[in-house]
């Protein structure tokens, strides 16, 4: 029952799941709205299309019936450094700065809103988008991967890709003149691409439960389904506000990695949203949101990663409580505004600033983390919207990522002169543009 509904739900995304054909985006977090967007990612408390009741369905009431439809490109610069390695027991390994990919990707994003019922208080909509995605490609190896223990040639080329998409069916009821509530039904599809990691797969090293299925394995795919809740509200003449829960969405196994994962796969953290709009003038709107996301409920992300061990690995990769990413509950702040310029085009600005999510303790959580490569805390953000008549407009998005820094340690681990000690760090950076056409009825 699940998978035909599941397929049938994708199929009626086929417009959007053409654009993100090969889409390899890099969040740390939802993207979806180019309005949205281009205030920073607030839109708890400011429906503007028909893609922002993704955030809190409670607001397709206010919004008119359209459908909206958009393709969003990012660059992404990725850099790790190592430092600080001890000679022995292995000569070779290296030291100095290892880069990872510098390129273009893309993604598509869509939805359909449709007002309905005497005084237009029910509203239906689909929503289309990116969920996460993280990809890491290193241009060079980081060292001998292969598990040997001599001085064998350089090993393969990490690779870490993590992506989902979600398809959000909503439904949303205006009680009175100022209250609404909705409610979303998520279907999440995710896949997982790794290579590179035979030194955690290499049976004598001991540091798998399944190392048969660490690296290396294709491309798995998992799915799941979880559920939005919203409420959107008119507090005052100029003030509204807004509140949504997604709920935790536990995501199938991925089988080929089971090896690697600890519960064998990433499930979809919970999320708290609030979110407040305030009408400056009758030309200015200015939205803030505040976001939670509850990493600490998954295994795989959230448990520690061993530090310094000179006796048996343990707990082994892919058990329950074996090695994960070190990841906190994270925190996000977004604040946008945006200003009416004349009858055809709007301007808009927005910051987010999003919590780092690896933990400082023991400085070894960030091991696992040279697969992600996730630094970037704060974004700027600029939009704009040309309608050039009352049922057509066109709305463009760019965004930059700032360069940042974390830093950590690798720790020893015995038997696997790869993980020897040593200090390391690493820089991300993004720039993203996104464009898209809406129309309404």
């Amino acid at each position: 029952m699940f998978k035909s509904t599941t397929k049938f739900c994708l199929k009626a995304a086929a417009v959007a799941a053409v654009l993100a054909t090969g889409a390899t985006v890099e969040a740390a977090g939802p993207i979806a709205s180019a309005k949205a967007m281009g205030m920073g990612g607030a839109a708890v408390a400011y429906p503007q299309d028909s893609i922002t009741p993704y955030y809190n369905p409670a607001t397709g009431t206010c919004t008119d019936t359209r459908f909206d439809v958009g393709v969003t490109a990012r660059y992404s610069g990725k850099e790790l450094r190592l430092s600080d390695r001890p000679a022995a027991p292995v000569a070779n390994l290296p030291t100095g700065k290892f880069k990872a990919n510098r390129d273009f990707d893309a993604y598509g994003d869509f939805g359909i809103n449709w007002r309905l019922g005497c005084c237009c208080d029910w509203a239906l909509g689909l929503q289309y988008n990116n969920y996460d995605h993280t990809r890491t490609r290193y241009r060079q190896p980081l060292a001998d991967f292969s598990g040997g223990t001599g001085l064998a040639p350089m090993g393969n080329k990490l690779k870490f890709d993590y992506r989902v998409e979600v398809l959000t069916l909503s439904s949303a009821y205006q009680v009175n003149d100022c209250h609404s509530f909705g409610i979303g039904l998520n279907f999440y599809s995710s896949w997982l691409t790794v290579e590179g990691l035979e030194a955690i797969a290499n049976v004598n090293n001991g540091l798998s439960a399944d190392p048969a299925n660490v690296t290396n394995r294709g491309t798995d795919d998992a799915k799941g389904v979880g559920v939005t809740i919203g409420w959107f509200g008119q507090l005052t003449n100029c003030l509204w506000g807004g509140a949504s829960w997604t709920s935790k969405a536990s995501m199938g196994d991925f089988k080929r990695y089971r090896g690697l994962l600890a519960d064998h796969g990433f499930d979809i953290p919970e999320v708290w949203r609030l979110g407040l709009s305030y009408k400056y003038d009758p030309c200015t709107i200015i939205a803030a949101d505040f976001e939670y996301r509850r990493y600490s409920q998954i295994n795989s992300w959230s448990n520690d990663f061993p530090g310094n061990s000179t006796g048996v690995f343990s707990p082994l990769f892919g058990t329950s409580n074996g090695p994960g990413f070190g990841w906190q509950d994270q925190w996000n702040f977004k604040i946008g505004a945006e200003r009416c310029i004349n009858e055809c085009w709007t301007g808009r600005i927005g910051y987010r600033h999003e919590q780092y999510p690896i933990r400082d303790k023991g400085g070894t959580d960030i091991a696992l983390n040279a697969l992600t490569l996730h630094a970037v805390q704060d974004y700027l953000s600029f939009g704009v919207t040309w309608k050039p008549d009352d049922c057509n407009e066109f709305n463009y998005f760019s965004e930059t990522g700032f360069r940042n820094t974390k830093k950590g340690q690798y720790p020893n681990i015995s038997g696997v002169p790869d993980w020897s000690p040593a200090n390391v760090s690493f820089q991300n950076y993004t720039y993203t543009w996104g464009l898209s056409y809406g129309r309404t009825f």
